[in-house]
């Protein structure tokens, strides 16, 4: 292994935005393996992070506890589409922002994404400081 590249990773993984105390996400994907990832890597990142296997049971958990500082979801669901999600999520909970990924998006999800108060359309599959940097400007904005 080289040195030099190892302290360049250490580097950036420091650089990389984190989570401030408290910091909570909902995670929403119908995907089990994408669930999964995304729960270690934003783990990683200090927040705590709750998953939900569609909107359907995202809904229900935030009737419950709304305490989230982010909700992030998947475009393209089983039943409940991620727009819709964040239609109902921005109408109840307007303080909850909004981020949904897709693998299959073009520029008329891009605008309806916008016209729901979505505050980020992300590209799948996202990197780490990516990750990072999307999930910390997202709730800053709110």
């Amino acid at each position: 292994m080289d040195p030099m590249r190892e302290r360049d990773n250490f580097d950036a993984l420091c650089d990389m935005p984190r989570a401030r105390l408290g910091e909570r996400v909902l995670f929403v994907d119908d995907e089990r393996v994408v669930r999964e990832v995304a729960q270690a890597l934003l783990h990683e990142l200090g927040y705590a992070v709750v998953v939900a296997e569609s909107a359907e049971a995202a809904l229900k958990i935030l009737e419950v506890d709304a305490a989230f500082s982010l909700l992030i979801t998947d475009l393209m669901m089983p039943g409940m589409y991620g727009i819709a999600l964040a239609k109902v999520v921005r109408r109840r909970w307007p303080t909850l922002g909004v981020v949904c990924c897709t693998g299959y998006g073009d520029a008329s999800d891009q605008a309806r994404a916008e016209a729901a108060g979505i505050l980020i359309l992300v590209r799948k599959p996202v990197a780490l400081e990516a990750l990072a940097r999307i999930v910390r400007n997202a709730i800053d904005r709110v």
